[in-house]
């Protein structure tokens, strides 16, 4: 199915117009895990400046998960890009000489679901095999 990308009412988000049967849609939902690794810091603590970074996001009101190896954010695949060049930038800006980052995204189509949600189910599942 082709679909026509173009900036959409929302300022954070796209609408995607499909030709075949004249309907909007916006886009889908996503989630990406990062990991973002301050190197040349002289220190090997990293705690500063990834709290630096969930101000940002705080700031930004984005919507994340903090894990002790990496942070959860939910958004469209454009917001959640959007987040982590900024927070990719941070440690560069306080005084970091490297920054190693890494992103997996995942993007359902079929359905919408919230990192809460795709936990719960697992949890569901767990729970039934326990019967």
């Amino acid at each position: 199915m082709t679909f026509f990308a173009f900036r959409g009412v929302k300022s954070h988000g796209w609408t995607f117009y499909d030709p075949t049967n004249n309907m909007r849609q916006e886009e889908p939902m996503a989630m990406a895990e990062v990991s973002v690794v301050p190197l040349g810091t002289g220190s090997a603590s990293l705690s500063k400046y990834i709290a630096e970074c969930v101000k940002a996001m705080d700031e930004a009101g984005i919507k994340y998960t903090l894990t002790p190896m990496g942070t959860v954010i939910e958004g469209s695949v454009e917001e959640i890009l959007e987040t982590v060049r900024m927070i990719h930038r941070i440690p560069l800006n306080h005084g970091a000489s490297r920054v190693l980052t890494r992103v997996v995204i995942d993007e359902r189509r079929d359905k919408d679901a919230t990192a809460q949600q795709k936990v719960e189910s697992v949890k569901k599942r767990l729970e039934k095999s326990k019967q």
